[in-house]
């Protein structure tokens, strides 16, 4: 899963993103709001999408991570994503760490997730965030996740990030999904899709269609794809 928030830079749109996964539940991969819950322990996944943002610009991410059985309530990652738009594209990537603090049971399960995106040609930081979810499940087939942290972008310094999700598990190996997210100052992110879950629950097929936040508020179309061994 991510969060993600697109500001432009100088010719180039960057973008903030927490990655984390969740066999279980619907969230992770290419969704914005994240859940609390990390890999099955002892297990690894790569979650990858591409994303059309309009206007010619396009990211494409590709976000490994596991989770070790000596540490199961911890998920360690990363992500690598390419930004570009029309005559302008590079490479960016960091680290991503999920903790299940409260599993859940017959309350709500909270987690803490943190993230960072580093230039490599430049070295700096163009995007953090630190990000409390929680995940409750109001019905034996609906999955509701609320998201709440602070992100820091390059240029812009620290500012409040949020978002909420629904998912409802329509039928056997699928799941529809509607979603918000963004910053208190901007309009926010909004986000539809379907997800298709086959091969014993090892493969997931993301078709996400949103409209980005900002002042722009372009739409977007998601293709992803999260495989698990």
């Amino acid at each position: 899963m991510r969060i993600i928030e697109f500001r432009l830079l100088p010719g180039l749109a960057a973008a903030s993103v927490i990655a984390t996964p969740l066999p279980a539940i619907a969230a992770g991969g290419a969704h914005g709001v994240d859940d609390a819950a990390v890999e099955t322990p002892g297990a690894c996944h790569l979650e990858s999408w591409v994303s059309d943002l309009g206007g010619g610009e396009r990211l494409l991410n590709f976000s490994p991570a596991c989770t070790a059985e000596a540490l199961p309530t911890v998920e360690i990652g990363g992500t690598v994503q390419r930004v570009g738009v029309p005559g302008a594209r590079r490479w960016l990537a960091g680290p991503a760490i999920k903790w299940t603090l409260h599993e859940g049971g017959r309350g709500p399960a909270v987690g803490l997730a943190g993230s960072a995106l580093i230039d490599p040609g430049s070295g700096h930081i163009e995007n953090a965030a630190l990000l409390v979810p929680v995940t409750f499940r109001p019905a034996d087939r609906i999955t509701v996740n609320l998201n709440a942290g602070v992100g820091h972008s390059r240029g812009e310094g620290a500012h409040p990030i949020y978002g909420a999700q629904v998912d409802v598990a329509a039928a056997q190996g699928v799941a529809l999904m509607a979603e918000i997210f963004g910053r208190p100052d901007q309009r926010p992110a909004l986000q539809a899709g379907i997800r298709w879950t086959f091969d014993r629950d090892r493969i997931d097929l993301d078709l996400l269609a949103g409209r980005q936040g900002g002042a722009a508020g372009n739409g977007s179309l998601t293709l992803g794809v999260t495989i698990r061994r």
